[in-house]
């Protein structure tokens, strides 16, 4: 046993020295690159009432919708679901910030605007096959703003799908790609060691939930004896936000899944019908 242990040992240490070789070599040339090339870094937002580390419990909801209301002419299901989250998530903004409890969804809501003036998503993004990733799953973040303060649908679809396009170039560019890469040849041990500790927001933020988009393809799984009829997924909440989305797809049906910690955001059990009456909204 201890002879297996110290070979793990010695792997993960020479996984380690590669790693380190690695960033060297490329800190310089992905700096200047990252300087001269690459677009402007992602805009950072004001805090919002997600912008709250979790505490150690967690809530799930979903809502299961024919795949159809997303798709629409001219409109990926991801879009028409960023468009449904940042309508809810405004919202619920404006509700916390006049003290009326998400769940009473009869309350008027409050005619200033008392939402943040921006908000954004961290939304993971797929790499081409041909991208140079030497991790299995090929997907890098883009942080997308979610239009808050675009009343028109069509607005707010526009700004959202802009931005998501901007997030998927920045994340393809060869800078951040070797950015990415190099930290996938360091074992998480030694970044945890010598990484920089993550810290809770002070006054903004990068994104203020996480958001997943996945098609698991036809409707021809099973479990045991019974058809599969519908997939969730629930993206980790972080210290930067106590609240993340999904919409997994499968067959003709969708669900759209959210997460949060009640410790950290008490009374957001109504959270889910402003998304439902924000769904509706989009896709009228």
């Amino acid at each position: 046993m201890s002879s297996v242990v110290a070979a793990d040992g010695a792997r993960m240490i020479g996984r380690g020295l590669q790693g380190a070789s690695t960033a060297v070599r490329f800190t310089f040339p992905s700096r200047r690159a990252t300087t001269e090339d690459t677009p402007d870094p992602p805009a950072r937002h004001p805090v919002s009432f997600a912008s709250v580390p979790p505490a150690l419990d967690r809530a799930a909801r979903i809502l299961v919708i024919p795949v159809e209301r997303l798709r629409r002419p001219g409109r990926t299901v991801t879009l028409t679901a960023l468009a449904a989250v940042s309508i809810a998530m405004e919202e619920a903004a404006r509700r916390r910030s006049a003290g009326v409890s998400t769940p009473d969804r009869t309350a008027p809501s409050p005619t200033a605007p008392t939402a943040p003036p921006s908000m954004a998503a961290h939304v993971t993004v797929a790499l081409p096959d041909d991208a140079p990733w030497g991790a299995r799953n090929k997907f890098l973040p883009a942080m997308v703003d979610l239009g808050i303060g675009k009343h028109d649908v069509a607005d707010r679809l526009d700004l959202i799908a802009t931005s998501l396009a901007a997030g998927r170039r920045r994340a393809l560019h060869p800078a951040i790609l070797r950015r990415y890469e190099t930290g996938n040849v360091v074992p998480r041990p030694i970044m945890r060691a010598f990484g920089p500790t993550p810290r809770p927001p002070s006054d903004s933020v990068l994104a203020h939930t996480s958001f997943s988009s996945v098609h698991r393809g036809p409707a021809n799984l099973s479990l045991g004896e019974a058809p599969v009829l519908f997939t969730a997924g629930f993206p980790a909440l972080s210290l930067a936000s106590s609240l993340s989305h999904g919409v997994y797809t499968i067959g003709d049906t969708a669900t759209m899944s959210v997460l949060w910690s009640p410790g950290s955001l008490p009374d957001m059990d109504g959270y889910v019908d402003l998304l439902g009456d924000a769904l509706s909204t989009v896709t009228a």
